[in-house]
């Protein structure tokens, strides 16, 4: 069989590079395989349709025949997000998170694989159950990349759904205690190099929002580091960098990547435009603890590196 690929779209993970179209869509399947842990646990032929909508609130809206398939997907479901993705138009709900809150049975995320502009595949991944649902036109004429197989995607979804509930646990509420830093500035080293300072590098999970910020709770993680050596001179208290609402933007076996965002917060003229995305924090693992802690400070192109 002749190896094809799919139609290419350039890299714009949640819209961050501009507006992606947001286009209803209308697909009918022939076949449906389902996959767990990398095996196809069921290869049904059947003709399934998926019915697509942009609702008011710009969301996409997912009405679906599932009655062959209502043990591991529910028929009826939405989407906020939307990225481009390489190879595929990715649909999802609080990416940055994983997908987490979303109910049983509904897809974390949707993929959608065009070929000469004809939209060929969708992917759905569902979390609970822990499957993904393949869905194409016709069984006989699939279109094959063998840089993105099925097997390989199913793998990386698992190890990196295990890395998420690995490491999510141990951040949700972690204190990380530095003895030494270093600064680095424009991706160079501070001349007087590491610094024998006493941090405390606070990680908490957002439950109840953040004070100072209008944020609601539940929505990522917030940061706050503390100078273990005295307090502030001006502040009067031990607090280093004050508290800061972020959410995680990237993550793997080795590390998660932390930003903040834009948000409101409290001054004394009252809720102000806070762009919390100037601050971010890197958290690297080494034997399943946190190893160090990289603060970044994007705006002065400068990071500081807390050591154990």
């Amino acid at each position: 069989m002749e190896e094809k690929v799919y139609d290419s779209f350039p890299l714009n993970n949640l819209e961050q590079f501009g507006k992606i179209k947001r286009e209803p869509f209308n697909f009918i399947s022939t076949n449906c395989k389902v996959w767990h842990k990398g095996q196809c646990i069921l290869d049904l032929d059947a003709i399934i349709n998926i019915n697509a909508k942009i609702n008011e609130n710009n969301d996409i809206v997912i009405n679906m025949d599932n009655s062959e398939i209502s043990e591991y997907i529910s028929d009826y479901f939405l989407f906020s997000e939307i990225s481009h993705s390489g190879d595929r138009i990715l649909w999802s709900n609080n990416f940055r998170n994983g997908g987490a809150g979303t109910d049983d049975y509904d897809p974390i995320n949707m993929s959608l694989f065009f070929y000469k502009g004809v939209l060929s595949r969708v992917y759905l991944n569902v979390a609970n159950p822990r499957v993904m649902l393949e869905l194409t036109t016709n069984k006989n004429e699939e279109i094959l990349d063998s840089t993105n197989s099925l097997v390989k995607e199913a793998k990386m979804m698992e190890k990196q759904q295990r890395a998420n509930t690995n490491f999510t646990k141990i951040i949700d509420k972690a204190d990380f205690i530095s003895t030494s830093h270093l600064r680095f500035e424009n991706g160079i080293a501070l001349k007087n190099g590491i610094q024998k300072c006493n941090r405390a590098i606070k990680i908490e999970k957002n439950i109840n929002g953040c004070e100072g910020y209008n944020i609601k709770g539940g929505d990522g993680y917030i940061v706050t580091i503390f100078n273990l050596d005295g307090n502030h001179p001006m502040s009067g208290n031990n607090i280093q960098i004050m508290p800061k609402p972020m959410r995680i933007i990237n993550q793997s076996d080795e590390k998660i990547v932390l930003r903040g965002y834009q948000c409101l917060a409290m001054s004394p003229l009252g809720w102000v435009d806070f762009d919390g995305s100037d601050y971010g924090l890197s958290i690297y693992f080494r034997g399943g603890e946190i190893g160090k802690c990289v603060l970044h400070l994007h705006n002065r192109d400068a990071s500081i590196e807390y050591y154990k």
